[in-house]
């Protein structure tokens, strides 16, 4: 069969005419006459009508979708020589992640990736910024196709905890590049620069701040931001809006950066994005950024969610197929390491290679965390959940979950009768038996107060003995060692007012009204701070006061959490120091007991403040006798006793005719 032949300079001038007559860019006149040179050197004068129609197809098809050549799918790139050539090196689950996100799951703008340390993470995020830069080299122009101004930036950022690290995921972005020989003879990194990457089409990586004006003006095309679950959450923050309690850095980064790039690169008629936003983040604690994304991901299909302990991941064939089970901490059990398999298997026990169990022996916790992947509720670091609700428990049994207050919580500005807070009844009943103090942790504006009023209620025996009887020659238990049980009856958190301050002649009435009732409340302390003229007047109506910082020192703080742990604080129902308690954290370089960054310690201090002063009381420990529960009281008090039949009210009888049980009546 002949083939027919074109000559090279007809086909220049039929190309020069041709977009001359339908208006095609330049750029693509430039491109067919390149491929026409391009063919000249390969056959001559004599170009082949068939090779010539079949660029020509191709360069029409670029004209319509904007590629001047087809990209190879994201397997080929990952593993051919031609590319980035990891082929024995990356693992099988990163892999089959990156072919679901550049395939199937396409249509997932965002690929939040969690799960153990060390599977890969990062690596995942620099082989994706990998495919998206060569997908981009594959344009013809990717300014002209996202309808950017002709020069302008396509920018990769890549942002962590510290941008020391940012840098690292550059460093290993960058040495995958500088492998790659795809990238090193058709699409070559310009310039030396050593902190970010530019390539041509004036296409950047660039680790930037993990601040939220870091990606201000930028063209941001695909992000990486790790360690999400790190970031910083203050309160009190100068980035924080004023209708909100705290400046979440991560959702703020996350926020900015995808603003970004779907106001610049979105495809407003199909949704879709040309790139992705990439969330890392090893797990942490059940609350954070990254599992409420997880969370977020089950009722939204724009989400992809890469999870994995690390034994899926890494050095999978290694393991023996021997297991060992854990069961998953919560607020009531710390968690514990199983040996033999549970009967019944939940979410709550995972099943892990026997390999892996010296790491969860030396610290569940954190094997949970790092090894298995798995998040944990947040828990106190200096006291833990669990054994407030034994103390929560026997405030219940005792005096049936009443307290002094009728609220938890409450705006006291608001507050027109002070009475109305108040259990009068329960007061009435315990007033006789207890001295009590009270120590209030005062605020104005930003923070809350609270106050706590306790009394030492008797005593537990912490240790014993036994021993015979000589006379019945029966085995008697000796006490040789007792402590004191202290009771909080009060518990109340006073809140701010919207953009005002606590009222503090309202706190102070309060106090006043509490002592007409609760005859024997004697003692008062508080910090220095908004205190002087509370305690001043507090004086002048018979009560001891003193000042007392529970900040200064851990002393308050140790005496509370050993009280709790042997079960002698008894403490009413409260949630907002239940809350307070797992946020607590002991700083010890400045030794004292600080408050993590979503949560106060107001109530929390002023527990601290009133079991300290107890503890320090001599007659304290003159109390040996066991705590009396609330019928107990009442009927030594004499109110169970059945009540007079005398009428309290009505036409009063006349002397003659009254029963001569009745007393007469005093006016």
């Amino acid at each position: 069969m002949n083939k027919k032949f074109l000559n090279p300079q007809v086909l220049s001038e039929y190309i020069e005419t041709l977009c001359a007559e339908k208006g095609h860019p330049d750029t693509l006149k430039e491109a067919m006459l390149l491929q026409v040179q391009k063919l000249r050197q390969i056959y001559g004068d004599s170009i082949p009508k068939d090779d010539f129609l079949t660029v020509m197809g191709q360069l029409q098809n670029a004209l319509q979708t904007g590629f001047k050549k087809q990209p190879v799918d994201v397997l080929e790139f990952l593993l051919s020589s031609e590319y980035l050539n990891l082929e024995g090196t990356i693992r099988p689950k990163i892999k089959n992640c990156l072919i679901d996100i550049f395939g199937p799951y396409n249509h997932c703008y965002e690929v939040v990736m969690s799960g153990a340390t060390r599977i890969g993470k990062t690596y995942m995020a620099c082989c994706a910024f990998a495919y998206h830069i060569y997908k981009l080299s594959c344009l013809y122009n990717p300014q002209t196709h996202y309808k950017l101004s002709p020069g302008s930036e396509i920018v990769f950022t890549m942002q962590s905890l510290k941008e020391a690290k940012a840098k690292r995921n550059f460093s290993e972005f960058k040495g995958m590049i500088d492998d790659s020989e795809y990238f090193k003879k058709f699409f070559p990194l310009q310039g030396r620069a050593k902190n970010y990457a530019v390539f041509p089409g004036n296409i950047i990586v660039k680790p930037i701040a993990t601040t939220n004006t870091a990606a201000m003006s930028e063209n941001v095309y695909a992000a990486f931001i790790d360690e999400a679950n790190f970031l910083q959450v203050i309160k009190g923050s100068a980035h924080q809006a004023l209708d909100e309690q705290y400046y979440d850095q991560a959702t703020v980064l996350y926020q900015t950066i995808k603003d970004r790039i779907q106001n610049q690169f979105k495809d407003m008629a199909t949704g879709e994005w040309p790139g992705k936003l990439y969330l890392a983040s090893s797990a942490n604690h059940t609350d954070d950024f990254i599992q409420n994304k997880i969370r977020e991901s089950k009722k939204s299909n724009h989400i992809y969610v890469m999870d994995y302990p690390l034994w899926e991941v890494k050095d999978t064939d290694k393991y023996s197929g021997k297991k060992f089970w854990v069961q998953m901490p919560t607020e009531l059990d710390g968690g514990a390491v199983l040996e033999k398999k549970p009967k019944i298997m939940t979410n709550d026990i995972i099943e892990i290679p026997i390999e892996l169990k010296d790491q969860f022996d030396a610290d569940l916790h954190a094997a949970i965390r790092n090894v298995a992947g798995r998040p944990i509720s947040r828990e106190s670091k200096f006291i833990p959940s669990h054994i407030l609700l034994q103390n929560i428990e026997n405030y219940n049994q005792y005096y049936q979950g009443q307290q002094i207050f009728t609220v938890q919580e409450i705006c006291l500005n608001d507050v027109m009768d002070i009475r109305s807070l108040l259990n009068l009844e329960f007061i009435k009943t315990i007033n006789p038996f207890f001295t009590f103090h009270s120590h209030c942790d005062l605020s104005l504006s930003q923070d809350a107060s609270g106050i706590a009023f306790g009394a030492t209620v008797g005593a537990i025996t912490t240790k014993k003995k036994e021993t015979i009887d000589v006379d019945t020659q029966e085995k008697v238990e000796i006490v040789e060692a007792s402590a004191p049980v202290y009771t909080i009856f009060g518990l109340l958190k006073i809140t701010p007012p919207n953009k005002g301050q606590i009222d503090i002649s309202k706190v102070e009435k309060l106090y006043l009204t509490i002592k007409e009732y609760l005859t024997n409340f004697n003692s008062f302390s508080a910090d220095r701070a908004y205190s002087i003229t509370l305690i001043q007047n507090l004086r002048r109506n018979g009560v001891t006061s003193q000042y007392l910082s529970v900040d200064k020192t851990t002393d308050a703080y140790i005496e509370k959490k050993n009280c709790l742990t042997e079960n002698r604080l008894w403490i009413p129902e409260h949630e907002a120091h239940k809350k307070e308690l797992k946020g607590l954290i002991l700083d010890t370089e400045k030794n004292k007991i600080d408050h993590s960054k979503l949560t106060e310690k107001d109530v929390s201090d002023s527990v601290a403040g009133t079991v300290y002063v107890l503890s320090k009381r001599k007659a304290t420990y003159k109390k040996t006798d066991k705590p009396k529960q609330l019928h107990e009281m009442r009927k030594e008090s004499g109110e169970d006793k059945k009540k007079s039949d005398r009428p309290s009210f009505g036409a009063r009888p006349r002397s003659m005719n009254r029963p001569r049980k009745w007393q007469r009546r005093r006016n």
